[in-house]
């Protein structure tokens, strides 16, 4: 999967313009959207049906349509990446100190990491506070997809980003996320509102997917597409190792809250590391 994710992104540089990506994103992630909400809700009703293999199953089908179309559509006969005429460097993780030594890749990098962070847990620590606080798994599922249905308005999103910046919508976002999450977390007595502040903390960060990876884009250069994208693509394994690394520790100690308590702990700081990005963006 991460061989896919980093040929996708340097597909998608090289064939879409600077300029347009600020309306490609926001399509991609609508389309990515639409099997969010329809994902957890099919997947329980699946389960309940015919038993825990038929998601599995149905994921493996779906992948295996995905390739046969990747196939008969030719892209492996594509120039998918630019060439660069500067050699690559002998060992690979040379090019790890470039890229933390440039602050808008290294910037764009840890803000999907705090992004793929709360995704990573969302998807997994949902269902689980609706079973633990009683609500049931079949709740649990229902609350994933309808946390989704924004996505929807995923073209919208993306206009704001355009129309008021990157910087200017992280800086509502993540504060919002950040807030919703930590009462979700302290609010142990009420499981439906704190169910409902988990869905608003889902809300406000689906907008921040309305400019998806555009921070990368524009901050990456042509000519070290081939170099820095497998190490941007690192954010998405990175959020789900520190996730699961912590959480399995503090869930050894603490109810499922914690979780909703280090996530909002997580937006308040991405929200600091927001400032940091130039105002035009």
């Amino acid at each position: 999967f991460a061989l896919l994710y980093a040929g996708l992104n340097m597909f998608l540089m090289d064939q879409i313009r600077r300029h347009e990506l600020g309306k490609s994103e926001p399509l991609r992630m609508l389309s990515v959207g639409l099997a969010w909400i329809i994902g957890p809700t099919l997947g329980v009703v699946m389960e309940s049906l015919w038993g825990p293999w038929a998601p599995f199953a149905a994921s493996a089908g779906a992948l295996l349509l995905v390739l046969i179309y990747f196939w008969a559509a030719g892209f492996h006969k594509l120039s998918i990446v630019t060439v660069s005429d500067a050699p690559l460097p002998k060992n690979p993780f040379a090019n790890l100190v470039g890229f933390l030594s440039r602050p808008r890749l290294a910037l764009s990098w840890v803000l999907a990491i705090g992004r793929g962070i709360f995704w990573a847990s969302f998807i997994i620590y949902t269902p689980l506070y609706a079973v633990q606080t009683g609500l049931g798994k079949e709740f649990g599922g229902y609350l994933v997809s309808l946390a989704h249905i924004p996505m929807l308005l995923m073209l919208v999103w993306g206009w704001a980003a355009r129309r008021y910046g990157i910087r200017a919508i992280n800086l509502y976002s993540f504060p919002v996320a950040g807030v919703a999450l930590t009462l979700a977390a302290v609010l142990t007595d009420w499981p439906y509102v704190g169910a409902a502040c988990i869905v608003i903390g889902a809300f406000a960060m689906i907008i921040t997917d309305g400019y998806g990876n555009a921070l990368f884009y524009r901050a990456c250069k042509p000519s070290q597409r081939p170099t820095m994208t497998p190490l941007f693509s690192t954010q998405r394994d990175l959020a789900d190792l520190i996730q699961a690394g912590t959480f399995a520790l503090l869930l050894l100690i603490f109810p499922v809250q914690v979780v909703f308590l280090v996530l909002g702990f997580v937006m308040f700081i991405m929200t600091v590391l927001s400032f940091s990005i130039h105002k035009r963006l």
